[in-house]
């Protein structure tokens, strides 16, 4: 018997180390797949560029505050690897930082009641017939609601072409619980002959808990390629006509070129200095033969500085000028395991929705091309969670992912005691904000509360003859204001609680910027960045060309983990790595803010190697940490903004209550500029530690 109980003993002790020990080999995080983009050097001939007008920067008032200003302690640094999301817990002045809360974005839960698609596509069948299918399933699932729901649609594994029937290759509309399988299947949109509009993929509005996954999606470049780049051939300006060598791909019988910019080989990306420069807009394009195309612009200036062999990446705008996916007033939306090669316009366009992840995705081009999609993701009116994690984008145009929340800044007069007229205002990043109910608050034209809100009686829009604008005259419950301060802003009280996280991505080859952000309480880590025409990341609330009015509510964010190598190829204000808020004007002259707009902010264990310009820029902020980080071989080329000649690899302007701690600064090569500036006339307690 007491060997019997020793030996239980001893079994008990065993099982005991084993599960309070830690194994040798415990995956506690799955790591995206590496990819890695051909390192191309930057030019070692650096160009100068001139500053047409110098605007005297303007300063925040000298005499705020300074008195009970908590001072940063230095704290230990997190493991980067994996997530860290709600790992972040620190006090400020003004709040804290926390980053986003963990965030889990509810999916479909099936009931095994599945419609085969098997017996609707058929990869033998026009595009016309498969997006008819697709109509006559979405009505079956629609119709299952009385009985036992369909809860999943599983398409086979396949090619499929499609062509909309009206403006949407699919269309979904109250659906609720519902998973689209893709298998791996492809679908192939066509070209259309009329002009479609707002067309998409897939339209995706009034749903709850779709998830849509595993499906390969591309535009017919055979009939109708997108993006090419043209080598000038010859010029003539007694005709205001360029001839362009396309190589790369067939041209179609006409085209219609809807812009582009100027393209050096050697950076594999575009830039201001070399290739062809177009002044204006195509006013016509001929297609002389499958490889060579006259492009005629409205003056000579194009054709007089056209020079045989500079290259110019064009756009060809279709008559489907569609997006991968437009999703509208939904909730709990699910994009996984989704390959979009091309799109005539965006990757996918989300807007006033309630969670939103999209995971495990590719934005890439296919075989044998350059470019990708016009725009990434333009997600907008976020009033619940974002998840972007583990997906791969490259070869897009325009930014990658554009995330943001929109004030009313265009002109806001005052019509009577209750009424404003908003006037130059994008209805496509306003719209939503301007239902019955919705609360605005008011701000002075630096972005700080002056202390008046009320909710939304009734309004009505009239669209202005410009830019897609509107004019909004909003009736308010409550009176306002005696007067209106010249340049206020009106921000939605009703979207200050989401919060988003971005991480584990990899991004490349860009002609814009990797990350435009104007949201609060965020993560955003562990992601790579390499090849960006303009700064690869900016977290920001700004007035920019006049046009956008971005961000609202911008803080408690958490930056960290994440290497950014040979962006800004352009030049392009204010640094490749930018914490900032104020005026950007066109093109990109960013001014700061009077005050303190971008609050509670993390910098840490990011890599910024081979910018162009200033590594990383911090201005109109308070309450920021940034420790840790490595600005490398910036400034490779001269500062184009005079204002700014001195300023270093790094700069702090307009700001309040910094931590800058451990962070290396260092060039190995040649640098225009070296160093951290901190502007002492317009930043208040500054703590630097080792």
């Amino acid at each position: 018997m007491k060997l019997r109980l020793l030996a239980l003993l001893l079994c008990l002790c065993m099982l005991v180390s084993v599960g309070c020990g830690k194994p040798d080999a415990v995956e506690t995080t799955t790591e995206p797949e590496e990819v890695t983009f051909p390192i191309i050097p930057l030019p070692s001939t650096p160009t100068s560029g001139t500053e047409s007008e110098t605007v005297p920067e303007s300063t925040p008032d000298t005499e705020a505050e300074t008195e009970d200003v908590l001072e940063f302690p230095l704290f230990p640094t997190d493991p980067i690897e994996g997530s860290s999301v709600g790992k972040i817990n620190i006090s400020t002045a003004s709040g804290s930082i926390t980053g986003a809360e963990d965030i889990e974005i509810p999916r479909p839960v099936l009931n095994g009641n599945t419609l085969s698609a098997e017996f609707y596509l058929s990869p033998n069948k026009t595009g016309e017939e498969n997006a008819a299918a697709f109509a006559e399933m979405i009505a079956l699932v629609k119709s299952s609601y009385s009985e036992t729901p369909i809860t999943g649609i599983d398409i086979p594994t396949g090619t499929y072409r499609m062509r909309a029937l009206k403006s949407y290759g699919v269309h979904l509309d109250g659906i609720a619980n519902l998973c689209i399988e893709g298998n791996g299947a492809f679908l192939l949109f066509e070209e259309t002959t009329t002009s479609r509009y707002d067309p998409s993929y897939f339209h995706i509005e009034n749903c709850d808990t779709v998830e849509i996954r595993n499906l390969f999606l591309d535009f017919d470049w055979e009939s109708y390629p997108l993006y090419v780049i043209g080598e000038v051939i010859s010029a003539d300006p007694s005709t205001n006509s360029v001839t362009f060598r396309i190589d790369s791909h067939e041209l179609p019988d006409t085209v219609k070129v809807g812009g582009g910019r100027s393209w050096d080989p050697e950076l594999d990306n575009r830039s201001d200095t070399v290739g062809f420069v177009a002044y204006h807009s195509a006013t016509s394009a001929e297609v002389l033969d499958k490889h060579t195309l006259r492009v005629t612009y409205p003056s000579p200036k194009s054709a007089e500085r056209a020079k045989a062999g500079q290259q110019f990446q064009f756009f060809f705008q279709a008559n489907f000028k569609a997006s991968g996916f437009d999703i509208f007033y939904c909730k709990n939306i699910t994009l996984d395991g989704i390959t979009i090669y091309s799109t005539p316009y965006e990757a996918a366009w989300c807007g006033a929705t309630d969670g939103y992840h999209v995971v495990n995705c590719k934005v890439i081009p296919a075989e044998g091309r350059r470019f990708s999609t016009y725009t990434g993701f333009e997600t907008h009116a976020v009033k619940g969670n974002v998840i972007f994690e583990n997906c791969e984008i490259y070869g897009v145009l325009d930014d990658n992912i554009h995330m943001s929340n929109h004030f009313m800044g265009g002109e806001n007069v005052k019509i009577d005691d209750y009424t404003v007229e908003m006037r130059h205002l994008q209805t496509w990043s306003t719209k939503y904000y301007f239902e019955e109910g919705k609360i605005l608050g008011l701000y002075d034209k630096n972005y700080q509360e002056l202390g008046w809100s009320s909710a939304i009686v009734s309004v009505t829009s009239v669209k202005e003859p410009t830019n897609e604008m509107a004019t909004y005259t909003v009736t308010f419950r409550d009176p306002l204001p005696d007067s209106l301060p010249e340049g206020c802003k009106f921000f939605s009280e009703d979207y200050r609680d989401g919060s988003f996280i971005i991480r584990n991505n990899s991004f490349g080859g860009g002609l814009c910027h990797a990350l435009y952000i104007g949201l609060g309480n965020g993560t955003i880590e562990n992601n790579t960045f390499d090849n960006f025409a303009y700064p690869s990341l900016i977290l920001t609330m700004v007035t920019r060309w006049d046009r956008w009015h971005i961000g609202s509510g911008v803080e408690n964010v958490v930056i960290r983990g994440n290497t950014m190598t040979r962006c800004n190829t352009a030049g392009r204000d204010p640094a490749s790595f930018a914490v900032v808020a104020g005026v950007d004007k066109n093109p990109s002259d960013f001014y700061p803010a009077d005050g303190y707009v971008i609050r509670n902010v993390l910098v840490e264990n990011n890599v910024v190697d081979g910018s162009t310009g200033s590594a990383f820029a911090l201005f109109s902020a308070e309450d920021i940490i940034v420790r840790n980080n490595q600005f490398l071989n910036s400034n490779t080329l001269p500062t184009t903004k005079p204002r700014r000649v001195g300023w270093g690899n790094a700069y702090v302007s307009n700001a309040r209550n910094i931590t800058w701690a451990n962070n290396e600064i260092q060039n190995d090569g040649h640098a225009y500029e070296n160093g951290l500036y901190v502007d002492t006339a317009t930043v208040l307690n500054f703590k630097e530690q080792d």
